[in-house]
């Protein structure tokens, strides 16, 4: 309500990318990445925002600014007489912001406020992929994993908080054809857990998905195909 804010800023968002070359099947990549955002007209209200039944957010700040600032290594190994790959990724990110969440937390609702206070989130994230031709089953394979630590500071209850938040992400495929049976096997599995949490507030859990098919074709245009998902 009565909001009458101009704003003007300049953004200079430069991108760095170098590659080196160790051998025609090994490189290491460097990347530095920086940008700046200015809030967009969906962030800018003054008044109470009802999401859900037990959800809802205000806004008392400004429009919201930051500046994100990357690093990135990658090293890949790609051997293509054996159908195989690998690579390991490394990322570093600072992101800076004029505007803090503020949590209100009940057992019948959850008040999200955003609020003119400064917060700086720090991010490392490593990934580990590898994958292999089966000549065996005709198919191929892969294997991705992902583990991210993010340190932030967020308001709980009034109670300014520092958080660490791990993830650990698991991503297992499998692609297979055996005659006229083709089979697939996608599985995408999480675990989080976090420190400096209030007693009731949860600070782990998991999400474990998995999808699976089989498909049957003959030499005609008919195939049928049967999928599981968990």
């Amino acid at each position: 309500y009565a909001l009458n804010d101009h704003t003007t800023r300049l953004l200079f968002n430069p991108f760095l990318n170098v590659m080196y070359i160790l051998s025609p099947s090994k490189n290491l990549t460097f990347q530095y990445f920086s940008q700046q955002n200015l809030g967009e007209m969906s962030d800018v209200y003054r008044s109470f925002i009802l999401t859900d039944f037990r959800s809802i957010s205000n806004s008392t700040a400004n429009l919201p600014r930051t500046d994100m600032n990357q690093i990135k290594i990658r090293y890949a190994h790609e051997n293509a007489s054996k159908m195989s790959f690998w690579n390991f990724n490394y990322s570093y990110n600072i992101l800076k912001s004029n505007v803090s969440s503020a949590f209100e937390l009940s057992p019948d609702a959850i008040s999200i406020a955003y609020v003119l206070n400064k917060n700086t989130q720090f991010t490392h994230e490593f990934v580990l992929k590898v994958g292999q031709f089966l000549k065996s089953l005709a198919g191929t394979s892969s294997l991705e994993i992902k583990y991210k630590v993010n340190s932030a500071e967020q308001i709980f209850n009034t109670i300014k908080q520092e958080l660490l938040i791990n993830n650990m992400q698991v991503y297992p495929q499998i692609e297979w054809k055996m005659g006229n049976i083709q089979g697939r096997y996608l599985g995408a599995w999480s675990w989080f857990w976090a420190g400096n949490l209030h007693s009731d507030i949860p600070n782990k859990g998991n999400v474990l998905t998995h999808s699976a098919s089989l498909t049957y074709s003959n030499q005609s245009k008919l195939f049928l195909t049967g999928k599981a998902l968990s």
